[in-house]
Parts: structure tokens; sequence; C-alpha cells
């Protein structure tokens, strides 16, 4: 069953990466998969009919590149120093723990972020943490205070009213999972790692090394993933 559910979630991501949905209209659908599926959102939105949606479903079973390893390919400009081949492989993962616990689609947005973009957020939370070892790879997210918010209020599954240390820690513990599960894969490779401790910040601006700060679009709204070589908090 996830196997098929996180199908039809990376078809979202496949959709625009192929221009088939436009940045616009993937925000506009994600809020709508709370309450039906996917395909019937894209039929509803006329996005396209049964059999165009077929033909679609078709070409994205053929496609031989993973839909988010291609859209962190396309943002990343083909990088291929040591840690940021890796890129795409944690984002892969970011993006299927992500999407196992909001339950709904997820998508990266391909238009690159700006450099102002986070001082141009208001209050925001950010929260990260750094693999070292063999590889070295600091992992975060960065989100306006609502969305850090609900974020964590999905992890936890718990009622949270303002961005407090339950809050706080949640994110953290979701990084701490997610890259506890990268580690292994790493591990599979010979690649030996170890985990600092997560930090957090407010109103962060981040200026990592080899950094790729990734808008992740959501049905509640977006926020920010930022890998980087160093920290960024």
């Amino acid at each position: 069953m996830r196997k098929q559910r996180m199908g039809s979630e990376y078809f979202a991501q496949y959709l625009l990466n192929e221009g088939v949905l436009s940045q616009a209209m993937a925000e506009e659908l994600l809020p709508k998969t709370r309450e039906m599926d996917l395909a019937a959102c894209l039929l509803d939105a006329g996005v396209a009919d049964s059999a165009g949606l077929d033909a679609l479903s078709g070409r994205y079973k053929q496609c031989g590149l993973h839909p988010v390893r291609r859209a962190v390919r396309r943002l990343s400009g083909e990088r291929t120093d040591l840690e940021e081949a890796y890129y795409e492989e944690f984002m892969e993962l970011f993006m299927e723990e992500l999407m196992d616990f909001l339950k709904t689609p997820a998508v990266i947005s391909l238009e690159p972020v700006e450099k102002n973009a986070f001082s141009k957020m208001g209050k925001t939370h950010a929260a990260s943490q750094r693999l070292t070892g063999d590889l070295s790879i600091v992992t975060g997210i960065i989100g306006r205070d609502s969305y850090f918010l609900e974020l964590a209020k999905r992890y936890a599954q718990e009622e949270m009213d303002d961005i407090d240390d339950l809050a706080v820690d949640s994110i953290e513990e979701f990084l701490n999972v997610l890259n506890g599960a990268y580690m292994v894969r790493l591990a599979k490779r010979d690649l030996e790692t170890d985990l600092e401790t997560p930090r957090w910040g407010r109103d962060v601006v981040p200026h990592g090394s080899r950094q790729l700060a990734m808008q992740i679009c959501v049905d509640f709204g977006s926020f920010y993933a930022v890998l980087a070589t160093d920290e960024f908090i």
C-alpha cells in the first residue's frame, strides 16, 4: 500500500517537472488532496481527462530518473562535488518521509530560491543537523512560524498553539530520524558518518557552503529545505 500511495504522490512532482502542472496549479491542487486523491483532483481541475491521465501515468512509469532527483538536479545545476552528489538521494528520502507523515503529496518548486527570499519572509524558525565523517552534510528546515508550527503539529500528532520547546523538539526529532535513516543508506556504501546534536534558530538567513535551498510546497503552504556542507544556523 505504501509504494502505491507514494507513487501517486511522486506523480505530482513528475507533472510539475514536465510542465503539465504550473507552480500556481500545484499550490492550488495540493490542499484538495486532503479530501480526495490526486487523480480525482487532476480530473476535477481539468488538467487532463481520463485518457490523458492514463497516458501521463504511463509516461511517468517509464520515466527512468526519480522525479524528486530530477527536480534536485535541475535546481542544483548538475553539481558533481562529493557531498553535492548525495543531495539528490537525501531529498528523495526527505520527501518520502515528509509525505509519509503529512499523508498528502508534496512537491519541490522548480523556481530557484532568490537570495533575499529568507530576509523577506518575516518571522521564521529553523532547525538543522549535521552529518560528519566520510561525508559532511548539514540538513535543515526553515519556515514561517505558522508553517513551522504546522509541520511540528503534524509530525508530533499533537495540538500546539505556539512554537515552544515541544514544537522545536518535534522538528529536530524529524531531522534526527530522517538523518539516521540516511546514515544507514550511506553505511551500505561503506561511508561512516556521525550525527551532531540538532540546532535551531529564529529568523535565520542561511549562508552555507555549497548550499542548495529548495521551496517545498505542501497542502498548507510552503517551507524551505536547505542542504549545505557546513552549518548555516
